[in-house]
């Protein structure tokens, strides 16, 4: 340096050393003010609510001291977007700020008071960025108190944390967390690292198992360890860490960096860990991870266990590929063997960048849950959680899914699931749901509340085809369900089905079900709830309903009404239905009633008119009960039951208190509990027209284990019976034994009769024991079927078959079976001696029936007598491939002779046979067919003769002959005569046409006496005209009376009212109405000049007249008149002559009006007695000369005295007649005061009262006595011995005496 240059450095020095001293004084001044009120101004004003990164806000309080070297805070917040979560309490901070100018955080100690976190902060997304960490060391950290609040791991904790750092291309790390408020959670550690990279490190946590730690991470209650250490350089290293809880090892791992790259490995025992366990995934896992160190982040994750494996690797920035693979053991362990699943895989793309979205495929193969197998399962599967929204995609198709348990559908080709989930503000919202097949598809949309309750939801379901799911319709179906809230507070849905594309097969269905509309609705607070608009409406069907109920209480009504006739199995419900329900309960108590009603109901071909059943019952848990009611109408009377249900603790008991069927009645119960079942039904006194059923008892049981059946029952159907019979039914058979005598014939099995109803073959055998003969019968269902008879007596078929009591016996063998599509067999019949026990005279008859049966069916007919003969041989041509082609139509040819006297024969098939007789001589060809058979040939009658004592009807000396030429057959010849004289004539012919029967006769008679009995005699001539038709039979005729004689019985006894009678329970089985007969009409004219004589005890008159009938037997119209020719008549205890009279008949006969006047004549007085107006009512008036009133006419007639001089009871029995009644009606208090069944009052033939009493002594004797005056007239004894005979007895006060024995029998 020059010396010129030391100006410059001096004055450069100068100017230096001012701005040095400048900068000092700045610096000092800056110092000064940092350290003093103006520093601390100046932290407050920046860092005071100072927003920190992931929008949290930071704020102090309370700031002092020396911020340059110990500043001191009493309270510092954050908090965040839901308020204040972190605060620290007197913080204070001694540290060496001059560090900082050497890019050095020096801190000599750190002591906070109270550091409280309350809850988990809420933070923002982090925006990235960041800087290099500064050198910093911590001397001493001591934190007294570390409060963690219950929303932070579960459960409240306080801890104290010390520590020191030293933080920087070299240094060390230690601290020790300790839990203070009570013993538990601990942890401590140090790491330090060297300059030359080296780096060493050892750590070693205790968690309580009392802990909040151990409650977040679900360790059951059970302590754990945690321990690790590691060691290397910046560039390589290693380390390992071990996992024990409870003193069990839970897991260990091993980990390794080396050139930018780490991996770990994890061998993990979730057994250990309780939920965990609970998880249908393998405990024992093995995670494998690798990744990069700078960047640190990972590149492949790759977990997995028995039947799982999941693998992650990055796929750009933020987004990883990854895949979950679950196999059948995780399925196993979560349905256990109900659900198999062989493989299943989820595999996409996993974004993070921007929220979350999952994006991959989804395939299942090998899928079986139950019979159902599926082929495999597709599609894609989306999840996207963005901005607090998550989202769910589906689109899956399932690949040949097989149903071999539902016999509709085995199978459907594919079935398809797409959906749209989304979830945000708590909201659950399904859109675009919707499940197709190629048989149904499912759309609707539905939102659900964050607790899963529905807020509204639509849905319709589509039968695409129910032939599918049902062979008894074919076509479409939809269903509409509306969800308008269902929540924890209320319920409001209803659904509406559209069946009217729906078309059914079957035709109680398509009456039922056409063009169906149903719906319902159900609203609910769940303190009261109600289901209205419950409909379905068809074509012919109507049916409404409700429903509502509050707290415990509830009442339902349910109505529904069919329109049509429906067709149910072997039951036909006539005209509709109507069922009517009711109901009301409290809780699960509940009564109520139901009544069903229908106008006409058919069962196995058994009619019933409007039957109603009832039903009043009641119901709790433990018991229910039931009153149940039976009405209807059928061809057998009216039918009325009741009887009480009852089912507690397993038993049910039914109880049938009383039925009546008409007037026949019946009681009985069943029992069903755990030791089988028991059924009864008895009947009493069951009367019908053939006969009496006394007692029949009915039982069923299986209590024993095999089910058993009796029946015991007596009575009289003509003859006397018994019957004891029992069925035990064991597996495959059944066994019948059966004991019984029907009139003094025993009956009985001498082995059981079985039934074997199991295996390929069905067969039943048996015998059984009649009197002295035998039946056997053997079948099996190879189509065989013997049966054989051995002195079977012939009364017993009699007796069933309501013949005459008959003596003698049959045989029988029949062989029949089955090959070649067609029956073959023999049949032999025999019945000999076969004699009518009240005709023996008649003599016995020998019967004979052979038959054999192959290509045809051949029969042979004998029949023999003492003096007939007569034999038919029969062939029905072609063969039998069916039973029941027996009685079809088939041609038919053979022959037929008979010669004798025919009276045994018919003495076995017609009641009053013992009147018929004559000998027969017939030879007859048969030809046509079975329905229409031709005979061709003669019958001859001679000697003939027809008596019926009770209807008074004789032909005799009957000579006849007709000659039969194929389909028709004509009368050449037919004479007879009347018991009393006259001639009768008859000639006719007819035949087979094809509308049915035809024939046409003429009856010519003279002088011919019809009818002759004690009442009644009829002589008359003329002809008549009979035509039978297809329209029934029309008879004509021109008849002249040539006399008739009558006695009406009893005319004097009093009249009694006609009893309508309506026959039931007939023998054959048919209703009480009329059976169907041909339509018989009368076209008559009949006339009568004179010589009608009807005459009685108190009178006798002549009557004339010409009358028109018309009509029909049953409703005759007769159109005429009949005038009196002369009469006399003892009335009112007094002599009449009837000086005129005339009957009008112009319809009915009940509708004749009848004009009668009869007059007695004496000294001093004449009277009149008009009898007049309808006959079934007459009317009797009476006028005399002089004129007197008419109780003072009948005094004068009864007893010669007038009317003051009566005594009481002849003033009563003027009384009487005034009021139109008699003695009868107006004693009729008397007889039942009594006790008496009959008591009568009349006038004597001397004008004495007589008095008549009778009474009923037992069910088969009647006494009588009749007393004129004070004598004893006379007394009458009836003894009924049987229902056909009665012995009479009679004696009169004269001491004459009289016997007679009574006979009557009924015929059809």
């Amino acid at each position: 340096m020059t010396l010129s240059d030391r100006p410059l450095l001096k004055r450069w020095l100068i100017r230096s050393l001012i701005a040095l001293g400048v900068v000092l004084t700045l610096l000092l001044g800056l110092i000064w003010a940092a350290s003093g009120p103006a520093g601390r101004w100046a932290v407050m004003h920046f860092a005071d609510e100072r927003d920190l990164p992931r929008g949290l806000v930071l704020d102090i309080e309370g700031l002092s001291g020396n911020i340059l070297s110990n500043p001191r805070v009493e309270r510092i917040s954050v908090s965040d977007t839901e308020g204040v979560f972190l605060t620290a309490e007197t913080v204070a901070l001694r540290w060496n700020s001059l560090a900082l100018l050497g890019g050095q955080i020096s801190i000599d100690r750190i002591v906070a008071a109270q550091i409280e976190l309350n809850r988990r902060p809420v933070l923002a997304a982090s925006s990235g960025g960041g800087g290099r960490l500064p050198s910093i060391r911590a001397g001493a950290i001591n934190i007294q108190q570390l409060a963690l609040g219950e929303r932070v791991f579960g459960e409240a904790a306080v801890f104290s944390i010390e520590g020191e750092a030293r933080l920087r291309d070299s240094g060390r790390l230690a601290f020790s967390i300790v839990r203070t408020d009570v013993e538990g959670d601990r942890v401590a550690g140090e790491i330090t690292w060297t300059d030359d990279g080296g780096i060493e490190g050892e750590a070693d946590a205790f968690i309580s198992g009392n802990g909040p730690i151990a409650a977040f991470l679900n360790l059951g209650g059970r302590d754990a360890r945690l321990a690790g250490r590691m060691s290397g350089t910046l560039n390589q290293g290693t380390g390992e860490a071990r996992l024990t809880l409870a003193g069990e090892d839970a897991a260990s791992a091993a980990f390794d960096w080396q050139e930018e790259r780490w991996t770990s490995r994890i061998d993990a025992d979730g057994s250990v860990f309780e939920a965990i366990r609970s998880l249908p995934f393998d405990p024992q896992a093995r995670i494998r991870a690798e990744g990069t160190l700078s960047p640190f982040r990972p590149v492949l994750v790759d977990a997995g266990g028995e039947g799982w494996r999941v693998n992650m690797t990055p796929a750009g920035p933020q987004r990883v590929s990854a895949s979950l693979e679950l196999s059948q053991p995780v399925w196993q362990a979560l349905a256990g063997n109900s659900v198999a699943i062989e493989q299943a895989e989820w595999s996409g793309i996993v974004d993070y960048a921007s929220g979350i979205t999952a994006d991959g495929l989804l395939r299942a193969g090998n899928i079986r849950a139950g019979g159902t197998a599926i082929e495999e399962i597709g599609g894609s599967l989306l999840f996207t959680r963005s901005e607090g929204e998550n989202a769910i995609f589906a689109d899956l198709t399932a690949s040949q899914v097989a149903l071999p348990d539902n016999p509709q559908i085995d199978s459907l080709s594919w079935a398809g699931l797409s959906a749209e989930i989304r979830q945000n503000d708590g909201l659950y919202v399904f859109e675009a749901l919707n499940l197709t097949s190629d048989l149904l598809e499912v759309t609707g949309d539905v939102q659900l509340d964050p607790d899963g309750w529905v807020l509204a939801g639509d849905a319709r379901l589509a039968l695409l085809d129910i032939g599918a799911l049902t062979d008894q319709a074919s076509g479409t179906s939809t269903a509409d369900l509306r969800i308008e809230h269902l929540s924890r507070n209320r319920l409001a849905l209803g659904a509406e089905l559209h069946a009217g594309n729906i078309q059914w097969r079957q035709e109680t269905l398509a009456a039922l079900l056409n063009d169906a509309e149903a719906s319902f609705r159900i609203t609910s607070d769940y303190t009261a709830w109600q289901i209205g608009n419950l409909g379905l409406e068809s074509t012919e069907t109507v049916l409404r309903g409700e429903a509502s109920g509050a707290g415990e209480s509830w009442t339902a009504a349910l109505d529904a009404a069919v329109n049509t006739d429906l067709a149910l199995a072997n039951a036909v419900i006539g005209g509709g239905a109507a069922f009517a329900l009711e109901i009301e309960g409290e809780g699960q108590n509940a009564m109520g009633n139901i009544v069903i009603s229908t106008p006409r109901f058919e069962l196995a071909g058994q009619a019933f008119a409007e039957p109603r059943l009832g039903l009043d019952f009641a119901y709790n848990p433990g018991q229910q009960t039931a009153d149940w009611q039976l009405e209807t109408r059928s061809g057998h009377g009216d039918l009325q039951a009741t009887g009480t249900a009852l089912r507690s603790s397993g038993t049910v008991v039914l109880t049938l208190d009383q039925g009546q069927l008409d007037r026949f009645g019946f009681t009985g119960g069943a029992r069903l509990d755990d030791e089988g079942f028991t059924a009864s039904v008895a009947g009493r006194d069951w009367r019908f027209s053939s006969g009496e059923l006394s007692r029949v008892d009915l039982t069923a049981s299986n209590s024993s284990g095999d089910i058993v059946i009796t029946a015991e029952a007596n009575g009289e159907f003509h003859d006397p019976f018994s019957l004891s019979a029992e069925a035990r039914v064991t597996e495959g058979q059944v066994a019948t034994r059966l004991s019984a005598d029907w009139a003094g014939i025993a009956m009985s099995t001498s082995e059981p009769v079985i039934y074997r109803f199991s295996g390929d073959t069905p067969s039943l055998t048996g015998n059984l024991i009649t009197g002295g003969g035998e039946t056997r019968i053997s079948w099996t269902a190879e189509e065989q079927l013997r049966v054989a008879i051995r002195d079977l007596p012939a009364g017993i078929v009699a007796t069933a078959a309501a013949l005459p009591a008959l003596d003698g016996n049959i045989d029988l063998d029949l062989a029949l079976g089955y090959a070649d599509r067609r029956w073959t067999g023999t049949l032999e019949a025999s019945a000999t001696q076969l004699i009518v026990r009240r005709f023996a005279e008649s003599g016995a008859v020998d019967l004979g029936l052979t038959g054999r049966l192959g290509n045809n069916l051949d029969l042979a007919i004998t029949v023999a007598g003492a003096d007939l003969t007569g034999e038919a041989d029969l062939v029905r041509t072609g063969a039998i491939g069916d039973l029941r082609e027996l009685g079809s139509d088939a041609p038919l040819s053979g022959t037929m002779t008979m010669s004798g006297a025919i009276e045994p024969l018919l003495a076995l098939v017609i009641a009053d046979s013992r009147q018929l007789a004559g000998r027969v001589s017939a030879d007859l060809a048969v030809s046509g067919t079975v329905f229409r058979p031709e005979l061709r040939g003669e019958t001859i009658i001679s000697d003939g003769r027809y008596v019926s004592e009770e209807l008074g009807v004789a032909i005799e000396n009957v000579d006849a002959i007709a000659r039969w030429d194929n389909d028709r057959f004509r009368i050449e010849q037919f004479t007879a005569t009347g018991p009393a004289g006259g001639e009768l004539s008859v000639s006719g012919e007819g035949g087979l046409g094809q509308n049915g029967w035809e024939a046409s006769a003429r009856a010519e008679f003279s002088g011919f006496n019809a009818v002759q009995r004690p009442d009644l005699s009829v002589i008359a001539s003329g002809t008549s005209d009979v035509v039978l038709s297809r329209n029934g039979i029309d008879i004509t005729g021109d008849v002249v009376l040539d006399r008739v004689n009558a006695r009406p019985p009893e005319a004097s006894a009093p009249s009694f009212s006609e009893i309508e009678v309506t026959e039931i329970n007939r023998p054959d089985g048919s209703s009480g109405q009329p059976a169907r007969r041909i339509p018989v009409t009368h076209d008559i004219r009949v006339r009568a000049d004179d010589s009608i004589f009807v005459s009685g005890e108190a009178f006798s008159t002549e009557w004339r007249g010409s009358w028109h009938v018309t009509g029909s037997p049953s409703a005759p119209h007769i159109n005429g008149d009949a005038i009196l020719v002369n009469g006399r008549a003892f009335l009112l205890n007094r002599a009449f002559r009837f000086q005129e009279g005339q009957v009008v008949l112009s319809g009915p006969v009940s509708s004749a009006e009848i004009d009668l006047l009869a007059r007695h004549q004496r000294e001093g007085l004449t009277v009149d007695a008009r009898i007049s107006g309808p006959v079934s009512t007459p009317q009797l008036a009476l006028s005399s000369e002089p004129s007197l009133p008419e109780d003072e006419i009948l005094a004068r007639l009864l007893f010669d005295r007038n009317s003051g001089q009566l005594s009481p009871l002849e003033t009563a029995t003027i009384a009487a007649q005034l009021s139109g009644q008699n003695l009868f009606g107006i004693v009729g208090g008397l007889r039942r005061a009594a006790g008496l069944d009959r008591l009568d009052f009349a006038a004597g033939e001397n004008g004495e009262i007589v008095i008549t009493g009778g009474q009923q002594l037992t069910d088969d004797v009647y006494l009588e006595l009749e007393s004129s005056g004070s004598a004893l007239s006379s007394a009458r004894l009836e003894w009924t011995l049987t229902p056909d005979f009665t012995l009479l007895s009679r004696l009169t006060g004269d001491t004459q005496a009289s016997i007679a024995l009574r006979w009557r029998t009924e015929y059809d």
